[in-house]
């Protein structure tokens, strides 16, 4: 049974860390809304965690839909899996071939033939049998797995993600749409023009694949290093206005199959006309 996207949405409180890199997400789609809470970061994590889980996301009822996990698709899960206890989903970055290697050993020649060789073809064919084999792992274990693409990772846009999306029909795994995370600081000069292209592709995933397990709507802003960062839709430096427009179209047809929408503050369901 779908939920009304019109309908007010009433998720519980719940407490937020004091850590000012944690920050509430609330999702708005099947049978009820979710609450979803992960520390803020546009990518895999670069030093050690005492825990792999970030974040988690939970119904009003305060049961858990997913974990988000600070790991990507290639990354042994036996470094992480033993933490996802008792839980249905599990949500990791799709990661680039190669990741696991430490950068900082590298010289800037040696990071460049890493990031060609991942792009080549023998790269896509490592990235599916890890996807593949990652996919067998959580399904042995009864769980759902969804893959966050990022354009730092081998699902770098919205083109490859589709593509993508095509051939891995067969596979269990689902993916967790992050259209924002396909820009960069080079493409907010045009923003609209990049973001109709973004949702036409995402319209088209949702519409002609069962692959789609989630959306996540949000914005960007520049923080004091220049880098872009996520917010919410209304904090963001793209009007909101031309999010909801540009979007709609996938969102109404995620409504229609019943995907569940993230959003990182309870105010962007009004501003997305929900």
């Amino acid at each position: 049974m779908i939920s009304d996207f019109t309908g007010k949405c009433e998720c519980n409180e719940t407490e937020i860390t004091s850590d000012s890199s944690h920050f509430c997400l609330l999702a708005h789609g099947i049978d009820s809304e979710m609450e979803l809470i992960f520390e803020q970061a546009d990518g895999p994590s670069t030093t050690p965690r005492s825990t792999p889980i970030v974040g988690r996301v939970c119904t009003s009822q305060g049961e858990t839909f997913a974990h988000m996990v600070d790991a990507w698709v290639g990354r042994d899960p036996g470094e992480w899996f033993d933490a996802c206890d008792a839980v249905q989903r599990i949500v990791v970055w799709c990661g680039r071939v190669g990741a696991s290697v430490d950068p900082d050993g590298d010289d800037s020649e040696a990071q460049a033939a890493r990031l060609l060789a991942s792009w080549s073809q023998a790269g896509w064919a490592q990235f599916d049998e890890d996807v593949v084999k990652l996919d067998e792992f959580v399904s042995r274990a009864g769980l759902e797995l969804l893959i966050r693409p990022s354009c730092s990772g081998m699902l770098s846009d919205a083109i490859c993600t589709a593509a993508w999306a095509r051939r891995s029909s067969g596979l269990a795994c689902k993916l967790m749409l992050d259209p924002m995370g396909w820009m960069v600081g080079s493409m907010m000069r045009d923003v609209g023009d990049h973001l109709q292209r973004i949702a036409d592709l995402c319209e088209e995933c949702v519409e002609t694949s069962q692959k789609v397990g989630a959306v996540l709507i949000r914005s960007l802003k520049t923080d004091e290093s220049g880098e872009l960062v996520q917010c919410s839709v209304g904090e963001g430096e793209i009007d909101p206005e031309l999010i909801a427009e540009r979007f709609g179209g996938m969102i109404r047809l995620g409504q229609e199959r019943g995907i569940p929408l993230i959003v990182l503050d309870r105010g962007d369901l009004e501003l997305l006309g929900l």
